[in-house]
């Protein structure tokens, strides 16, 4: 993906050099090309990548009139956005055709534009600047705005990098991670001033100090309406819709392409329909293969190999990663990120501290050193299409009938039905609908570790519900699928490859999110409209295929230096962990105990604790990497 980045002016001086800061973050997503514009009131720059079908832009940075644009983007409509504009799409790159289709038609016309993309244009005659982002958030874009000046970047660390820019950590992001609380939001980063653009928005930024930001919203998931006679044409729609977003996506992309392939139902359903279209694809597992690991009781490579030999395909398995040269080290590299010859220490510690699911990057890795440049996803499947819904989301939604339907057949063979279906919509109703409804806390919860001050100011304070199970428009709008695109956008582009999901395409969303809820749940199994809508295409396997971890693990063997080795690593983060600056949020001298506390062989407890503790060096390695010299929050001046 492109990198872009700038900086609009309004009280601070030396604007184009400020942003230059935000430069070697931004180098890894764009090798095509680098491009930049800049006057005296702004700055604009785009490292810019190139994999597609369509035409490559003249300039990078999109010049027309007053109009100075940056943008990072891939069309998927592109021949339908070219005709709205009267344009010939042969003759014209994609960066170029969205930006005259906003000019034509306006930011709200985004709407329709399908596609995965962020982009920065600003006004030399208004003066102001507009940042915007497709619907679901697949290409990041971050910024800073305070009296002085306006900054955006594809990289926050860019953003770390500029002088001026306050980088006071969010009190409230480390309580919501010590204390395992749902801390994801569509706009919330761990920097208190710093932000997301939020998905399918656009924000407008004047140079005038006094003119405040306005943002608007062009595209909100579940408002348009799906009305079909029956289930079987709720169910053809669906896979209609479905295979579209994945041919459309197929289309644009030419050459060798890579898939996760990873026993479930989403990366499934897009792996045979990459098969049946006969494209060249390495598809790819994060689980070892049998000779390394053995298999399990319900292991997920058994419906792997069904998938493989039905589609006359062949598998990848993650051990086939060893051995090749490491592009995200080569990476971090060229932006003079500190190397330590423990790898993992270099992954862990030079990345933002949002970065999680590190076999994101052998997948990357594997497919990018075997020539394919774009890896297709199932991420998002189960967070609005696929949607794994609780039966207590048909009560929410005025599914009455279908509700006590769906309660009733799931007694079948009991004595005393009529009782026991009572019993269990009681128990649905008021204890799985309390828990659902309450802000949610995960296992990992480890308030004692935070000072008293701060575990004080946040203790009882309300925080996001998860919807995730019965109301999936509010899990989208809330940043549901943030956590995976923020960190397949960074791996892949570390590791020379794009991320594609079909699943974020908001055709697809909006018409799921339509179907009647109880079309999702038939007898013990849940995402039933999506499974009935490929059936004839999946293994039987894969077809009842009900969980969402990853079995195969079960076979692993315990390691037996595992209580040396989390020692040492306990040890290591503790002596790189800054004793000041962390005073202020953490209890250091429980910290201190805990890390000096030797590790039995069979003790597996706190490693939580250890995580977040390492995410919390992450976040300190990126604030002394990016501006060196200057640790402590605030900074400003």
């Amino acid at each position: 993906m492109s990198g872009i980045f700038g900086i609009i002016n309004k009280n601070a001086k030396d604007t184009y050099s400020n942003a230059l800061y935000a430069k070697s973050w931004n180098l890894a997503y764009g090798k095509e090309g680098y491009s930049k514009w800049s006057d005296d009131e702004c700055a604009l720059f785009c490292c810019l990548e190139h994999f597609t079908s369509a035409p490559i832009p003249g300039d990078a940075v999109i010049e027309s009139g007053n109009i100075k644009a940056v943008v990072d983007v891939v069309l998927y409509n592109r021949s339908e956005i070219a005709d709205k504009c009267g344009i010939d799409p042969s003759a014209i790159s994609d960066e170029e055709l969205l930006v005259k289709y906003i000019l034509k038609f306006g930011y709200s016309a985004l709407s329709k534009a399908n596609g995965d993309f962020s982009g920065a244009i600003y006004d030399t005659k208004k003066k102001t600047l507009t940042l915007f982002r497709d619907h679901m958030g697949v290409r990041p874009l971050f910024y800073y705005s305070d009296k002085d000046f306006t900054a955006f970047s594809t990289d926050i660390r860019g953003l770390l990098s500029v002088p001026g820019v306050d980088r006071t950590i969010s009190d409230k992001w480390i309580y919501g991670l010590m204390a395992a609380k749902n801390i994801l939001s569509a706009t919330a980063t761990e920097f208190e001033h710093i932000y997301c653009v939020r998905p399918a928005s656009y924000i407008t930024f004047s140079s005038n100090e006094a003119n405040a930001p306005i943002e608007s919203i062009y595209w909100k998931p579940g408002q348009v309406k799906v009305r079909r006679k029956n289930r079987q044409e709720y169910t053809k729609g669906l896979r209609d819709i479905i295979s579209d977003a994945v041919n459309i996506r197929l289309n644009a992309v030419p050459g060798l392409i890579g898939a996760e392939l990873s026993g479930g139902i989403d990366s499934g359903v897009i792996d045979l329909l990459i098969s049946r279209q006969k494209r060249e694809c390495l598809y790819f597992s994060w689980t070892p293969d049998t000779s390394i690991l053995p298999m399990a009781k319900r292991d997920e490579r058994l419906i792997i190999e069904d998938i493989c030999k039905q589609e006359k395909i062949t598998c990848n398995y993650i051990n086939q990663t060893q051995g090749l040269k490491s592009n995200m080290l080569e990476n971090l590299e060229k932006i003079g990120a500190p190397r330590n010859p423990r790898d993992m220490n270099v992954i862990t510690y030079c990345l933002p501290p949002y970065m999680n699911t590190h076999q994101l990057m052998y997948t990357s890795e594997f497919i990018s050193h075997n020539g394919a440049r774009v890896v297709f996803s199932g991420h998002a499947g189960d967070e609005g299409v696929s949607h794994r819904s609780d039966p207590y989301e048909m009560f929410y939604n005025h599914e009455y009938y279908h509700y006590l339907r769906y309660m009733f057949s799931t007694t079948h063979g009991q004595k005393h039905r009529v009782l026991s279906t009572l019993k269990k919509i009681y128990e649905n109703l008021f204890v799985t609908a309390r828990l659902m409804k309450a802000p949610c806390e995960g296992i990992d919860a480890d308030p004692e570790v935070l000072s008293s001050s701060l575990r004080s100011k946040y203790t009882g304070e309300d925080y996001p519900i998860f919807t995730f199970l019965y109301d999936s428009a509010k899990y989208i709008e809330g940043g549901g699928s943030r956590d995976r695109l923020d960190n397949t956008a960074l791996w892949g582009a570390y590791c020379n490859v794009r991320y594609i999901f079909p699943y974020t395409d908001h055709r697809a969303i909006d018409y799921a999110l339509g179907i009647p809820r109880y079309l999702f749940l038939k007898g013990r199994l849940n995402r039933y409209v999506f499974r009935d809508a490929f059936r004839d295409m999946m293994p039987v396997s894969l077809f009842r295929v009900k969980d969402k971890t990853a079995p195969s693990r079960n076979s692993a063997k315990p390691d037996p230096d595992y209580a040396a080795k989390f020692q040492e690593s306990k040890e290591y983060v503790y002596s790189h962990l800054d004793k000041d600056f962390w005073s202020k949020y953490l209890d250091m001298e429980e910290v201190e105990r805990w890390c000096k506390e030797p590790v039995s062989d069979n003790d597996r407890s706190f490693s939580y604790r250890q995580n977040h503790l390492i995410t919390l060096l992450c976040l300190q390695n990126i604030l002394e990497v990016t501006r060196p010299g200057v640790l402590n929050p605030p900074d400003k001046g």
